[in-house]
């Protein structure tokens, strides 16, 4: 089965890219994911997507995930957002973050915990019979490999 990812998965890649940039990391770590997915979880996002020029499919797509994140984690935007900041500043250890590049951002590799996180995930995809990897794939995947707890939550 040839399993491509949703765009939202993509859009959560970049996140994830952008976070271990700012947190002054050589390679892209399980723990920018995780903020990713909090990031990802936040309902402004597709409002600055229609803003954006981006389709409303599109759109609807991220609340879609948006939901199923906070629907997983069980908590509301407010809350994933305050987790994603404690997580942020954890990764940060008081240090400050990197300035953003002119022009656009380099692009990271993924540690080898990342891409193991990858391999989980692409086969609960697989087991679950979906064609697409999408973001609740890879969430599943960090309590999987009990990279995050709820009850840490």
């Amino acid at each position: 089965m040839n399993i491509q990812p949703t765009k939202s998965f993509l859009r959560l890649w970049s996140l994830a890219n952008v976070e271990a940039w700012f947190c002054q990391a050589a390679a892209i770590e399980p723990a920018h994911f995780w903020i990713a997915c909090l990031k990802l979880a936040d309902p402004k996002i597709a409002a600055a997507m229609l803003d954006g020029g981006a389709s409303p499919e599109d759109c609807t797509e991220q609340t879609t995930e948006a939901g199923r994140i906070l629907a997983y984690l069980e908590m509301d935007a407010d809350a994933a957002a305050q987790r994603r900041r404690e997580t942020r500043a954890r990764l940060l250890r008081g240090r400050s973050p990197r300035e953003f590049p002119e022009g656009e951002l380099p692009r990271l590799h993924r540690s080898e915990s990342s891409r193991r996180l990858f391999e989980i995930a692409l086969r609960k995809a697989a087991e679950h019979k979906s064609e697409t990897l999408s973001p609740i794939h890879l969430l599943e995947s960090l309590f999987d490999m009990k990279l995050v707890s709820l009850s840490a939550l």
